[in-house]
């Protein structure tokens, strides 16, 4: 939410108050609702679930709704590409980024050194007629062999190679760091959301657990998740994010893994 020059956050309804947009119109109408009913809500009923002291609820609301915010446009985003592409061209970029990714981190110690020369070589032969590619990074030929060790590690190398398997698991909903064989973590943005909505009961003194009994779910993120859905179903693109069978093992773990790492 954006913020006066005061430090106070501007109401949402200022912020969707377009000069020379009909607010009547029904499009318009559904997008100013989500953002001052709709998201204030949901976020008012996740506090009560996730027992939020009164003095963190102001700031994990004002949270809770920028993570609905953000996860309905990446939604909305996937499904408008998904109208015009096919689902099968962003995953063979998912698969051929992780590819590579795990690719560069089974080289050996020689393997590694040699590729990294022929980073550094190409790099060059990429500036020969302009700016180097990675502006001041690459030391000067001939190099030093400490510098052609850490070619591989450059910054800029590992960044692009890690926001490219981002990408484009983000538009194939696959989990980049996923396991081979585990079947791609099929509703990756799903899970995320999981993720980041226990990490913000956690980080403003609340609780939001989830156990598993006779393969089912219970705890107060499925209940929080549960109060979601019709939420979700009422926005725009979003009527399938929440699973309509609630896949418990995988919350289940999600939170477990969130609380082993905070507990460190």
């Amino acid at each position: 939410m954006a913020k006066k020059e005061n430090d106070t956050p501007t109401p949402v309804s200022k912020l969707l108050d377009f000069a020379g947009i009909d607010k009547n119109h029904p499009l318009v109408a559904k997008l100013i609702r989500e953002h001052t009913i709709v998201y204030p809500q949901a976020a008012v009923v996740l506090a009560e679930i996730a027992n939020i002291p009164s003095e963190q609820r102001e700031a994990f609301c004002k949270k809770t709704m920028s993570l609905l915010q953000t996860a309905h446009g990446a939604i909305i985003g996937r499904s408008i590409i998904a109208e015009t592409s096919s689902s099968d061209v962003f995953e063979e970029i998912e698969a051929a980024a992780r590819a590579l990714r795990h690719a560069i981190r089974r080289l050996s110690y020689h393997e590694r050194n040699a590729f990294a020369a022929q980073l550094a070589r190409a790099y060059h032969d990429l500036s020969a007629e302009g700016a180097s590619p990675i502006g001041d990074l690459l030391p000067s030929f001939p190099f030093e062999a400490d510098a052609v060790v850490k070619l591989i590690r450059l910054p800029v190398t590992t960044r692009v190679i890690r926001a490219l398997s981002l990408a484009g698991s983000r538009l194939a909903n696959k989990d980049p760091n996923r396991r081979d064989g585990a079947g791609g973590a099929q509703n990756w943005a799903f899970t995320g959301f999981v993720r980041e909505l226990w990490r913000l009961a956690h980080n403003h003194g609340g609780k939001l657990t989830a156990n598993t009994k006779h393969g089912r779910g219970v705890g107060s993120m499925f209940a929080a998740l549960e109060e979601l859905r019709p939420i979700f179903a009422e926005l725009s693109y979003a009527k399938g994010f929440t699973p309509n069978i609630l896949p418990a093992q995988t919350i289940a773990n999600v939170v477990k893994a969130e609380r082993n790492k905070h507990s460190r």
